[in-house]
Parts: C-alpha cells; structure tokens; sequence
C-alpha cells in the first residue's frame, strides 16, 4: 500500500514497517536492522532535516512518546488509545496526515499518509471556484446553477439582486421548490415559464432537459425579465435572467 506504516512494541521498539515507510524517509533495511526505538528514529530523522522545525523539539517529541504511557480510556469511550491526527509540513515541500494508535496491549502504530498531491489539488480546486464565482458576480445577468437533486449549486450576485432573494436562505443550497415558490410571489405573469424551470432542472427526460432562450416572465413591480437554460454535463442545470425591461418597453 502507498501508506507509510510503522509499528512499535511496548518497549519502543521498532517491530514492523512497510516498504513505503523506508521511502518515505529515505531509510533502507539496513537502517532499521537493530531495532530503533520510536525516539531514537525521531531524532535520527530531525538530525537530518527530514522533521519539520519544531519550536520545542524536545516537548514535541515527549509528546508523541506519550502516547506509550497514557493511560487508556475506559470502553466504550472515543478514539480509544489514539492521538489525534497530526499534518506535518515537511522541510522538502511534502505534507503528512499522521495517526498514531494504540494497542490495548501496549505498544504503537503509526501511519503516515502522503497527503502532498491532494492539497495541490484542492488549493487549484479552490483558485478555479473562486475565479468562476468572481467572474459569475460581474456578469449582468442573473445566473443560478442547479444541481442533479434540484439543490441550488451556485448563484451570482446579480441573481439575488434581481430577484431580491433572502442571500441567508440562499446560502443554505435550498432546493428549486423554494426558490421557485420566491419567484413565483413576485411575478404577475409567466407561471407557465417558472413551472418549466422546475421541468428542466429535476425531469430526467432528454426532452425535458433542453436548451431554452428568451422566455419573458412579468414582475408585479413592472419590471420585465427573460430566462433561459442550459443542461450541463453533469446532471445540473443553468439558468439565467436578463432584465429586458428597456427592451420591452422601446419595443412598445
């Protein structure tokens, strides 16, 4: 397995380890033949700048020697004989998720989990919502994604402003039902056209689920507004508002 795992006798000894626990210290069979206890590995591995630059080394590591000593709670109780998990950031770029347990029995096992790539991944994850929804709350129109379950996935600024939606019941991901009944208190006309939001969004159908442009819906306050949608390749659904209200009224 890719996680790195050690175990450790009541005595502190080293008794068990993976191959992917030599690789992820640079540590080789050779290294670990007599037997190292869990301190004299820590500091073999701060010696050689492959801990992270702890403050207090010494504190830090009669902490994670406690464990050994602690006494266990009683049954039935939480996360029993266990540390709880540690991120370690490592002088060479690397992350670690570490847990360590103990053994009724005595002794400790220690697990190491790489978690490097998948932060990476999470922080572009993150950059890319961040640039969409920046980029979502300077568009004009109002734009609301909702997804395969009918739970609103995401919206823009303008979306809330058109529609002077409630931003608190928003953020709580309600679904099109409730976002439909809001909408349907302020329009005059077109509940034909937000009974054919709902169509498009929760209707499994492919005729259902098609593109649709230009459709006016009358406020009660005058203003004239124009949905469409768009079926994404997920299952979640697109819809967005133009204020038309202008257009409408050059045309009369």
């Amino acid at each position: 397995i890719p996680t790195a795992v050690a175990m450790f006798g009541a005595g502190q000894t080293l008794l068990y380890y993976n191959r992917a626990y030599l690789k992820l210290w640079g540590l080789d069979d050779a290294d670990l033949a007599g037997q190292p206890t869990d301190g004299e590995l820590l500091d073999r591995l701060s010696h050689a700048g492959k801990l992270p630059a702890w403050p207090d080394y010494a504190g830090w590591k009669a902490s994670q020697l406690a464990l050994y000593t602690a006494e266990l709670p009683g049954a039935g109780a939480g996360r029993e004989g266990e540390a709880p998990d540690e991120v370690w950031h490592l002088p060479d770029g690397r992350t670690l998720r570490v847990a360590r347990a103990r053994h009724p029995l005595g002794g400790v096992l220690a697990v190491f989990d790489d978690i490097t790539e998948r932060l990476d991944l999470e922080t572009r994850y993150n950059t890319q919502i961040n640039v969409q929804r920046a980029t979502l709350n300077n568009l004009a129109e109002g734009v609301a994604v909702f997804s395969a379950d009918g739970a609103l996935k995401l919206h823009n600024a303008a979306f809330q402003k058109m529609w002077r939606l409630d931003a608190e019941m928003l953020a709580g991901r309600p679904h099109v039902d409730r976002v439909l009944s809001a909408l349907k208190d302020q329009s005059r006309a077109g509940a034909e056209a937000i009974a054919g939001i709902k169509q498009r969004v929760t209707s499994l159908s492919p005729e259902d689920r098609i593109s649709a442009r230009e459709i006016p819906i009358a406020l009660v306050d005058g203003r004239t507004l124009a949905f469409g949608a768009e079926p994404l390749p997920d299952g979640a659904t697109l819809i967005y508002f133009n204020d038309v209200t202008d257009s409408r009224e050059r045309e009369k």
